[in-house]
């Protein structure tokens, strides 16, 4: 097409076909489309403003919209990885954003002492500390290790229907599938893992899973 820009009687195909791949790339944010299109068409001879006009076409689209498969992702609550705006937000770390108040978060011991459960006191302790819809579970007071998480309201429910005297079983509750990260996790690692358990908030833990703190999804969509 480069060499037919003045010719009147230019083949209108070649345009379909440059057209067609600039509209795929914007849409699907893949320039292998544009390989793809010169292939099934057999018009290896536009190969050059075909390329040209998917790199014109992926980056219109990128400026206007995602792109159809993120969409659909989000659309269904599906996971998928988030759109960075820039080469700077790679480099992110859970670290870059953790600061020194989610670091004071308080468990609940699985365990406490020698004893088979929770004592009343260390869950009213984490029930009163927690501002979240759910509480961390550590093993024990002594190690702070991260187990999992159990739910505000199943805690509260479980402290009504215990005995006043009796430790507390949380076992059943606790889902022990929570997700955590570390300081050097990425935040687009983080970003997929909320995405992944469809929870707003994840755990920090340090060196031998030690809870540490937490990190909350719209506190990583700020930064």
């Amino acid at each position: 097409l480069l060499g037919h820009t003045h010719d009147p009687l230019s083949p209108a195909g070649g345009y379909a076909i440059v057209g067609s791949a600039a509209f795929s790339v914007a849409v699907t944010g893949k320039l292998s489309i544009g390989v793809v299109i010169s292939e099934l068409t057999g018009q290896l001879s536009y190969s050059i403003p075909v390329l040209f006009a998917c790199v014109i076409g992926l980056s219109v689209g990128s400026l206007v919209e995602i792109d159809v498969y993120s969409m659909i992702a989000r659309l269904k609550a599906l996971p998928h990885w988030p759109a960075l705006s820039s080469a700077a937000d790679f480099e992110l770390t859970v670290g870059d954003v953790v600061d020194e108040e989610t670091l004071e978060v308080v468990g609940v011991p699985l365990r406490s002492g020698a004893g088979t459960g929770a004592t009343r006191v260390a869950v009213r302790d984490a029930l009163a500390a927690s501002k979240h819809a759910v509480v961390p579970v550590v093993a024990d007071s002594q190690s702070d290790a991260f187990v999992g998480a159990v739910r505000t309201a199943d805690l509260e429910g479980a402290l009504r229907a215990a005995d006043a005297e009796s430790e507390l079983d949380l076992t059943p509750l606790v889902r022990e599938d929570w997700p955590r990260v570390t300081r050097r996790t990425t935040l687009s690692h983080a970003c997929f893992k909320y995405a992944l358990h469809q929870h707003d908030r994840i755990f920090v833990v340090a060196g031998g899973g030690r809870l540490v703190g937490t990190l909350d999804a719209d506190k990583v969509g700020k930064s």
